[in-house]
């Protein structure tokens, strides 16, 4: 077992090994041949080995999304996640975003927060990209790096926190959080998603879903559990847990049948009845492909 020390999360120093196989490295059809991912007994979550993840300064250049088949062009960008912002948007809901200070942390190109510029008073872009940097300033927002760096300026200032599909990359997941947790307002709200641990096909097809599921990119795995432990650490609690599930059955039947991924596209015969059912049933096992957690400040 490759993983060892003290769980940067917890603290403790008892790891068993969850997974020992290929894992992506980039794009679907790219990967690592053997990489080790241990569990921590303390808090549940699960770390890729240090020796197989990226270099931390990969994504403040254009090598992260290089490795994806990905862009930092803007325009680009917008079309590949613009459709993502509309369910988010649906489950914050606007009466919590009008009129208050917004932060985005890892906000990319800003897709989220230029939905929300209409209705929040004042955004925060953070984002280490620096091809992203340049557009965002250009739109208006207050652009740093990390969130440690918007403190002097920010902290104790934020009434909506969003981080989406950040904290399982980066080196210390308590400190990101503490960080946030800095950032907010006495009434403010942090809304944090990762891919779901628990998600369905990791259950159905295991042999092939875990090594496309686990990433180069990806240090940290979590589930509610052990995404909830870890923000009480950082002195945030729970508000709200929200699964949403973006892909379809057809994307589920294709990976059953084809043991790979088939993305948005729809199988024949599988209609939105279908879908919605689907959606329905993995979110409200707690199974759905995405978790999210909306935390206020534990004080």
């Amino acid at each position: 077992m490759t993983q060892s020390g003290d769980c940067i999360i917890c603290g403790e120093n008892n790891w068993a090994l969850a997974y020992r196989g290929p894992v992506r490295s980039g794009a679907f059809g790219t990967e690592v041949p053997q990489a080790d991912i241990g569990r921590c007994s303390g808090c549940g979550v699960l770390r890729l080995a240090e020796e197989f993840c990226l270099p931390v300064q990969d994504y403040m250049t254009d090598a992260y999304r290089d490795r994806l088949e990905q862009s930092t062009d803007e325009e680009r960008y917008r079309r590949e996640h613009d459709w993502q912002q509309f369910d988010v948007l649906r489950r914050i809901g606007s009466e919590l975003l009008r009129g208050n200070i917004v932060a985005d942390i890892g906000c990319a190109a800003g897709s989220f927060l230029d939905h929300v510029s209409g209705l929040a008073r004042e955004i925060v872009a953070i984002e280490p990209c620096q091809p992203f940097q340049t557009g965002l300033k250009n739109r208006g927002f207050h652009v740093f790096d990390f969130s440690s760096d918007a403190l002097d300026e920010w902290k104790g200032r934020i009434d909506v926190a969003v981080s989406f599909h950040v904290i399982e990359h980066v080196e210390d997941p308590r400190g990101f959080l503490e960080d946030i947790q800095r950032l907010l307002s006495t009434d403010g709200c942090l809304f944090v998603s990762t891919p779901n641990l628990d998600d369905i096909l990791m259950d159905l097809l295991p042999d092939y879903y875990r090594p496309f599921f686990f990433r180069q990119a990806h240090r940290w795995y979590f589930n509610a559990d052990s995404l909830v432990r870890c923000a009480e650490q950082a002195g945030l609690r729970l508000r709200r847990t929200i699964y949403s599930q973006r892909y379809s059955a057809s994307n589920m039947m294709g990976w059953l049948r084809d043991k790979r991924p088939t993305g948005m596209s729809r199988l024949p015969n599988i209609d939105e009845t279908l879908d919605s059912a689907w959606k329905s049933y993995v979110e409200g096992r707690g199974k759905a492909e995405h978790l999210m957690l909306e935390l206020v400040p534990a004080g």
